[in-house]
């Protein structure tokens, strides 16, 4: 069983290596031990002096960012003078955004010794506003992390530099930026936080209201760096034929031109969030648990979906019987890289209002069904690894850049997802069951165990070694709950009953 598991395993792998293309396209990328080799030679990239980049009253910078390490003070981008007394810059040190901007006094987000930014092998999603109020705020990620009122409350002081992306605006030899970047935005706007989670995973049009300047990179072949926006404010990158310099493959969490058109994007990654990165959790019908491992920079997904509601018998998969209902709500998936996840629908969430589909029925007569086009028949992928109510799982599953939804029909459409026979347990079941709150479980080997509740959202998540492990639920309600185990070599499930 192994070995025919080991060359199943094998061709699988050979399939992504060659099929899956990164939906980010390119990054501006300089490799930290080459860059040390040549001694350091300045890799930036000349965007020019034109007015538009004086913003004024408002300001918004953004960038995906991945740093060679993030503990050091390093300058992604800015405009200002060696004076110090005018423009903008944005960086980050001791893993905290750090942006400076001058009114003409210098005006910064306060922050800790040690920010909340992973030290390294990570991309992350920065931002700095600046508002007519005089509010200057940081966000990673699209949260929060840091703002300040100032004084005084006036514009940004104006000058006549260029705007530098990659090391210091004002010292073009100093503050040099490692690493990889993509999709960098300047605005004359002062975005809000609900503004930049719905762009933070999508490519911009170049239309966007506000927008000033758009750097992504994809296109980018030689010295030209191309502005997407109207005013087409391309740059010239320096030193672009120093050996440390690529225009690189980009792995940030940035979807395709198709993403860009889907509702409510969400991802998983590692820099999404210090413990959660393997959880992209939503309410609208469909959430992924994957296995992505600390500092896998290169492995995300993204989700998105047509907002439709309600249930529908449309294209239906071959051999699917008469009473065949899908959801009409169809998610669409960018994946990066190799690793499986469990994929989890809400049939009430993702009916939004609509006639449901079935609940509560049978494992096995529940599909995970793809496509690859906005229109044609569904593929029977899997069958459901457990039904909880409305809730229904999806174990060990390998998405691709297709479109999925959910099926269901009173006979099998297709088999379980995992390899191994489904019905094989490595973990004797969890006692009590029915429990009072707390329960143990007696693990074969150190695994990392996850309660999920009936609305597919994770209550409990622990890593355990081997032997007789104790969890409490005590501050659960009573209900049913799935037990999720899983370690390199199995993921198994269990229900209890807490009550």
């Amino acid at each position: 069983m192994k070995k025919v598991f080991a060359a199943i395993l094998f061709i699988w792998v050979i399939k992504v290596g060659y099929s899956q293309s990164s939906s980010a396209g390119k990054c501006f990328y300089v490799d930290y031990v080459e860059w040390c080799n040549l001694n350091y030679p300045g890799i930036f990239i000349n965007c020019g002096n034109d007015p538009s980049f004086n913003t004024g009253s408002e300001l918004t910078l953004e960038v995906w960012v991945r740093a060679y390490i993030f503990g050091e003070n390093r300058k992604l981008m800015g405009k200002m003078s060696a004076s110090l007394n005018n423009g903008y810059v944005m960086g980050f040190e001791n893993l905290n955004i750090y942006s400076e901007i001058f009114n003409p006094d210098l005006q910064v987000v306060a922050h800790g010794s040690t920010g909340p930014i992973p030290a390294d092998s990570a991309w992350v999603h920065l931002v700095t506003t600046y508002n007519a109020n005089g509010q200057m705020v940081n966000y990673l990620n699209g949260v929060n992390v840091g703002e300040v009122t100032v004084f005084p409350q006036t514009p940004i002081a104006s000058n006549s530099e260029p705007f530098i992306i990659g090391l210091a605006p004002w010292d073009q030899l100093s503050f040099e930026f490692t690493g990889g970047l993509d999709e960098i935005r300047v605005w004359n706007v002062a975005l809000t936080e609900s503004q930049i989670q719905e762009n933070m995973f999508r490519t911009l049009t170049g239309n966007e209201a506000g927008l000033v300047a758009y750097y992504n990179f994809s296109n980018d072949i030689d010295s030209v760096v191309h502005d997407l926006a109207p005013n087409a404010l391309n740059g010239i990158l320096k030193n672009s034929e120093a050996t440390c310099f690529s225009w690189a493959v980009s792995d940030a969490p940035v979807g395709d031109s198709v993403m860009s058109t889907q509702y409510d994007l969400n991802a998983s990654w590692y820099g999404k969030n210090p413990t959660q990165y393997t959880y992209a959790i939503t309410t609208n019908g469909f959430s992924l648990i994957t296995s992505i491992s600390s500092k896998q920079y290169w492995n995300n997904v993204l989700f998105g979906h047509n907002n439709l509601q309600g249930k529908t018998n449309n294209d239906a998969p071959a051999g699917a019987p008469v009473d065949f209902e899908r959801l009409s709500r169809v998610w669409y998936v960018n994946q990066k890289g190799t690793f499986v996840s469990q994929v989890i629908f809400n049939i009430q969430d993702a009916a939004a209002g609509g006639s449901a589909i079935t609940s509560g029925g049978q494992d096995s007569l529940y599909t995970l069904l793809a496509r690859n086009d906005t229109s044609g028949s569904f593929e029977a992928v899997c069958s459901a690894s457990a039904v909880m109510g409305n809730t229904v799982l999806f174990d060990g599953v390998v998405l691709e850049n297709k479109y999925y939804t959910l099926g269901y029909s009173s006979e099998v459409l297709a088999g379980p997802a995992s390899i191994e026979d489904a019905a094989v347990k490595h973990v004797l079941p969890a006692y009590p069951n029915p429990a009072t709150g707390n329960f143990y479980l007696d693990l074969p080997s150190a695994s990392f165990v996850s309660v999920i509740n009936i609305e597919g959202l994770p209550v409990f998540n622990a890593n355990f070694g081997e032997g007789q492990q104790a969890i409490q639920l005590g501050n659960c309600p009573n209900g049913v709950y799935l037990i999720r185990i899983m370690n390199s070599e199995y993921t198994e499930n269990q229900r209890i009953i807490i009550r």
